[in-house]
């Protein structure tokens, strides 16, 4: 689509009739200025107001000043649709590089290239873009993708654009990926279960892993108030695994702190006032089991009190739960409260091996890029420690940014 030269007849005067299409001609050249990058937009402007104003001079004693102003709010309807679509391309991190606009006036289209960082899907990319023409004259018309057997990363769209004011060009946005990675896609928060320090070198590393990290350590451990006081020296968050009825056989040791289905409200609290003072810095609370049947997590009137303690507190701690049976109370009782909290999306066990771990751990990553957070738990194993620390660069180059449990709780 290559411009043709308008060349004027070789006369002193040119003849009435070419006025306006000059006009038009002109109109549409402000329509490809308008459609450029936002960081043109004032020259853009400027040279809206000079064509209206050409247009207004020229037209003062002419019968079709109608066309005119017609041609005036439909500039106004390009920049407008022009302005939205830059913010969601600046949304999706495009950079001034990444995409640009071409005007062709013999078929007032025009053209736009962009080049979409690697991370969101592109079905998802699509709906973000065609949203751009909500409160515009502009439709979303046709729109065609490449088959993904080519690979996520490999295909290719095409979304066209019209208005019913003819005088309004076409819009053919034209989409592929760059060769970038986007910075944050989705979050994904680690909680390690019931973490206990020792001189172990999976411990230490652990610690000493330099993404956030949530660990969770039982008060009643020997080793509760080192372990938390090591974990706040590495800046990772502390959560209060509380114990809860019924215990496995080989976790027996903490029947004494274990909340049951008979406690009563200052039973409970007891408990908690004891966690407390073993570990007073914490951010959150969850269950260790409890699940199954005659399990604290499926009995009302244990987890309503609980839950209330939960709300009267001093430092307000969150709530995540594990619900294996899939039967527990607490999401309707926490709604109930008002306690911040969530469920336990994904666990990677502490018995997998390397290449297993990895494959959970990925398939976790394609997860929360599809819903925007995942909450993992994961037992604490050398296999575990060994595929984050070797991935941690993986999860970023595909947007995925590791956060504290009490981020995705709060957004």
């Amino acid at each position: 689509m290559k411009n043709k030269k308008n060349k004027l007849p070789k006369t002193d005067k040119p003849k009435k009739k070419l006025v306006w299409p000059l006009i038009l001609i002109l109109a549409a050249l402000a329509t490809a200025a308008i459609l450029l990058h936002p960081t043109a937009r004032g020259k853009a402007a400027a040279a809206i107001t000079n064509i209206r104003t050409m247009a207004a001079s020229i037209s003062q004693n002419r019968p079709e000043r109608g066309k005119i102003k017609g041609m005036e709010h439909g500039a106004d309807a390009v920049l407008k649709f022009q302005d939205k679509l830059a913010n969601k391309l600046t949304a999706l991190e495009l950079r001034e590089a990444d995409y640009s606009f071409e005007y062709f006036p013999k078929d007032n289209a025009v053209i736009c290239h962009a080049a979409v960082p690697r991370g969101y899907p592109m079905e998802w990319i699509v709906w973000e873009l065609t949203a751009a023409a909500a409160g515009t004259p502009f439709k979303t018309g046709d729109c065609a993708c490449s088959p993904d057997t080519r690979g996520e990363d490999n295909r290719w769209c095409e979304i066209t654009f019209k208005s019913d004011d003819e005088q309004h060009p076409k819009v053919v946005l034209r989409i592929r990926r760059s060769t970038r990675y986007i910075s944050t896609t989705a979050k994904m928060a680690i909680l390690i279960e019931n973490f206990a320090f020792d001189t172990t070198k999976a411990a230490l590393e652990y610690l000493a892993f330099p993404e956030p990290l949530t660990l969770s350590i039982i008060p009643s451990h020997n080793r509760a108030a080192q372990t938390a006081q090591f974990a706040e020296d590495y800046n990772k968050e502390v959560v209060l695994a509380i114990p809860m009825e019924p215990l496995p056989a080989q976790f027996s040791s903490y029947r004494s702190s274990m909340v049951m289905i008979t406690h009563d409200r200052d039973q409970i609290r007891n408990i908690l006032a004891k966690a407390e003072a073993a570990i007073p810095n914490f951010s959150g609370i969850i269950n260790f089991h409890g699940n199954g049947d005659r399990g604290v997590l499926e009995d009302s009137q244990a987890m309503g009190i609980f839950l209330g303690e939960l709300k009267r507190h001093r430092r307000h701690p969150y709530f995540v739960y594990t619900d294996d049976q899939k039967r527990s109370v607490a999401p309707r009782l926490m709604k109930a409260e008002k306690v911040p909290g969530m469920q336990i999306q994904r666990t990677i066990n502490a018995n997998l091996n390397t290449e297993q771990v990895r494959t959970r751990l990925s398939n976790a990553a394609a997860a929360a890029q599809q819903t925007g957070s995942i909450l993992i738990k994961a037992q604490p194993s050398q296999a575990f420690i060994k595929v984050l620390k070797e991935d941690a660069d993986m999860l970023k180059q595909n947007g995925i940014r590791l956060v504290y449990v009490s981020e995705l709780v709060k957004q």
